[in-house]
């Protein structure tokens, strides 16, 4: 009986539970090592490196009972609704951003390229073709101001 408590309670008081959930932590940085792994589905299942240098996009997880830990991607694997949740947070109620919001962007000052390259993913809602590593969803406009749907490779 007593295991099955420990699936329902964390170790956290709930205020800061609530907290952690809410906020959706996320960074990008560049790789300090040659040790992380991709955790997209296609890179995880071919044990794909993030290389040292490049540019990384991490997520905060947290399991029950066990302390969190971040989960890495390359820069190309970041999804379309993790860009579009950035944007989201980093809109101060209108069409500026709040780059100050977004931690580890200020960690970037050394490379203005790559601050870059985040800066246009996110205002553009999606990570430049070139860096593209795998096939979404990409939304194309008309000019009847619909929004079309479309399978990008």
């Amino acid at each position: 009986m007593s295991h099955r408590i420990g699936k329902f309670f964390s170790h956290k008081p709930r205020h800061l539970r609530r907290t952690i959930c809410r906020s959706g932590l996320t960074r990008p940085e560049i790789s300090p090592n040659n040790r992380a792994i991709c955790k997209d589905t296609v890179c995880k299942k071919e044990k794909s490196k993030l290389l040292k240098g490049d540019i990384r996009f991490g997520s905060w997880v947290e399991v029950s009972d066990y302390p969190g830990s971040w989960a890495w991607k390359h820069w190309g694997c970041v999804s379309g609704a993790q860009i579009l949740n950035l944007r989201q947070s980093l809109a101060a109620g209108g069409e500026d951003y709040n780059w100050d919001l977004l931690d580890g962007y200020d960690e970037l000052n050394d490379h203005p390229d790559l601050q870059e390259k985040v800066r246009r993913a996110i205002i553009d809602g999606h990570i430049a073709p070139e860096d593209f590593n795998g096939v979404s969803f990409l939304p194309f406009f008309f000019a009847g101001g619909g929004l079309l749907w479309s399978l990008a490779c």
